[in-house]
């Protein structure tokens, strides 16, 4: 009859031995949380660095193939005296490609592509470019004719690293307008627009009146991807630095 109570002692005995055991594993765990949270910061970073890279390079891909398939419609379909003949070629391309690929390769989307090209036939301008902005950018860009703005709206968009939103916002505002750069022959303002897109550093010697008049682009100067120094503007603009 004494049996039941030597049960009842076991059992109490091995949730005791479970609950020492239980908590001599927490400590170890504890003591190692800001090892671990070290570890999981140290990996994360590694991989979302590793998934924009990745995001980078097929940005990069997507839009050197949509410059290939420009260049192709250009110089293959539509140049010269098969442009009639070519319209023909190019509708019936689309059909066949947006069977297979999807409505990006529609009729307008192909004239799309070979305008691209011939807004930018250098392919090593847009391979640089494509690191920075993404097709629908440059769909907005070729929207643009008149060749000096559209640099001007590159370069800036490329620096500052507008979303298309805010890029389509600036157009539509004729940021380029406001300028006192836009008043300035365009031999000029293709210098100036050199200059940002190659400075370095402080002392470039990029003129002032590529950002005066229009507060957004004295505002830019904040941004980490832009290095010149413009505290020289300050007199020039008649506005006070910000703190």
């Amino acid at each position: 009859m004494a049996r039941p109570k030597a049960d009842e002692a076991d059992q109490v005995a091995a949730v005791r031995r479970k609950r020492a055991s239980g908590t001599a594993a927490a400590g170890p765990a504890s003591l190692a949380a800001p090892e671990v949270d070290a570890l999981y910061q140290d990996i994360r970073q590694r991989l979302e660095q590793a998934r924009a890279q990745v995001l980078t390079q097929v940005n990069q891909a997507l839009v050197l193939s949509y410059w290939h398939v420009g260049k192709t419609i250009r110089t293959r379909v539509l140049q010269g005296e098969r442009a009639a003949y070519g319209a023909g070629v190019l509708k019936a391309l689309a059909g066949r490609l947006t069977r297979d690929y999807g409505s990006g390769f529609s009729h307008s989307g192909l004239t799309r592509m070979a305008k691209f090209f011939d807004c930018l036939p250098d392919e090593q301008i847009v391979a640089t470019l494509s690191q920075q902005l993404s097709w629908s950018h440059f769909v907005e860009l070729i929207r643009i004719d008149d060749p000096t703005r559209r640099a001007f709206y590159t370069e800036l968009c490329a620096q500052a690293r507008w979303p298309v939103r805010t890029l389509r916002e600036r157009i539509d505002g004729l940021m380029f307008e406001r300028t006192a750069i836009a008043k300035q022959p365009e031999a000029a303002i293709r210098q100036e627009l050199a200059l940002l897109r190659d400075a370095q550093g402080p002392g470039t010697g990029t003129s002032p009146a590529l950002f005066l008049k229009d507060p957004y682009l004295l505002s830019i100067r904040h941004n980490r991807q832009l290095s010149f120094d413009f505290s020289r503007l300050w007199p020039v603009a008649g506005m006070p630095p910000s703190a």
